[in-house]
């Protein structure tokens, strides 16, 4: 149950940064600040909290169902912004819906950052909170806009952004939904040893989808865009 939370808090990241990238330096700016300024506003409920609470938190399943139904919504938003965005790319023209869609970065990287806070709490117990809730702050503003500009330096070509913006969203999705299915199950022993197996073929299923796409991307655009 908790690798399948931290999976899907890797995806709710770099989903985020992947749409951030499409962004100009300002907009992603104003983003970190806002990220970073967030925590510095939520500590005082973070320090509330205890490994226990989280635990009860992540084991119900009526939190585990509104969770599920946020991570839709969002993820038909991101998928949404997709497809208006290849629309306005194939006609040509542009599209309002897609200009107000690219302007969400997403609210789930908010609870996300939150549930990271309330971890680096249980983690560096000797720290001030205070001192570490600003630390914290700052190094998420920084990682937000070095991580934005490393994705399009790596990934410089936008449709490409776009196909893993897609597959990322899709996963998003899913893994929300299997968080929900889990909660409602019987929770598995802690020393129950990994799948290793249905993790290969799950990153291996991820990987090829996305090679697939980047070379057929190249194939197409050295064949039937090349003017």
């Amino acid at each position: 149950m908790n690798i399948i939370i931290d999976i899907l808090i890797l995806f709710i990241i770099i989903n985020t940064l992947l749409k951030l990238s499409f962004w100009k330096f300002w907009q992603i700016l104003v983003m970190a600040i806002l990220a970073g300024g967030f925590l510095f506003f939520v500590y005082p409920f973070a320090i509330e909290q205890s490994q226990v609470k989280m635990k009860e938190y992540l084991q119900n399943t009526e939190i585990l169902s509104n969770i599920a139904i946020l991570v839709t919504l969002e993820s038909a938003i991101c998928l949404s912004f997709c497809f208006t965005a290849l629309l306005e790319y194939m006609n040509g023209k542009q599209s309002k819906w897609n200009s107000v869609l690219k302007f969400y970065p997403g609210l789930l990287i908010f609870p996300v950052l939150l549930y990271l806070l309330t971890q680096s709490f249980f983690t560096f117990t000797g720290f001030d909170f205070e001192v570490l809730s600003m630390l914290f702050a700052v190094i998420v503003i920084v990682w937000i806009i070095g991580l934005s500009f490393g994705i399009r330096y790596l990934v410089p070509e936008k449709d490409l952004r776009l196909e893993i913006h897609f597959l990322m969203s899709l996963f998003v999705a899913i893994l929300g939904l299997i968080v929900t299915t889990s909660g409602k199950m019987v929770y598995v022993a802690v020393d129950e040893p990994l799948n290793f197996q249905r993790l290969g073929f799950t990153f291996g299923l991820f990987g090829f989808l996305f090679f697939a796409g980047f070379f057929i991307n190249k194939i197409w655009w050295k064949f039937f865009r090349k003017p």
